[in-house]
C-alpha cells in the first residue's frame, strides 16, 4: 500500500490482484487507527472504501481513495472544538475489518 499526504488529504493506493479463476470485483475498505492514542477511540475506524472495476483472472487493478485529514479530528469537550490528535496513524486496507491485508503508517 502506498500512502501520501498532500494538501491536507491522505491518499492511499492498493493493488488488487484477481488470483481466482473467475472474473470479479472487489470492495476495498480503508481503516485508520492511532495505536498510541491519548483519548478513548475505537480500535479502528472505517474512513473510506471503493470498488474495483471488473478484474479478469490473473489481472490487477490499482485503487486509490482520498481521506481528508479533517475527517480524523475528534470533538474535544474541554476546548469546545474539533481537534486533530498528532502522532502516527495506521492506515489498514482489506476486504473487511476482520480481513486486513495491508498496513502502512503516516505521521500527522
Amino acid at each position: 500500500m502506498e500512502v501520501t499526504l498532500s494538501n491536507d488529504t491522505i491518499y492511499a493506493s492498493v493493488t488488487v490482484h484477481n488470483i481466482g479463476e473467475k472474473t470479479g470485483k472487489e470492495v476495498v475498505q480503508f481503516y485508520l487507527s492511532i495505536p498510541e492514542t491519548k483519548i478513548d477511540r475505537p480500535e479502528k475506524e472505517l474512513k473510506a472504501f471503493t470498488k474495483t472495476q471488473i478484474i479478469n483472472p490473473a489481472e490487477s487493478e490499482i485503487v486509490t481513495v482520498a481521506i481528508p485529514v479533517a475527517d480524523l479530528r475528534y470533538w474535544n469537550e474541554t476546548q469546545s472544538k474539533w481537534v486533530l490528535e498528532n502522532g502516527k496513524y495506521q492506515i489498514q486496507s482489506g476486504a473487511s475489518s476482520r480481513d486486513i491485508k495491508q498496513i502502512n503508517e503516516i505521521e500527522l
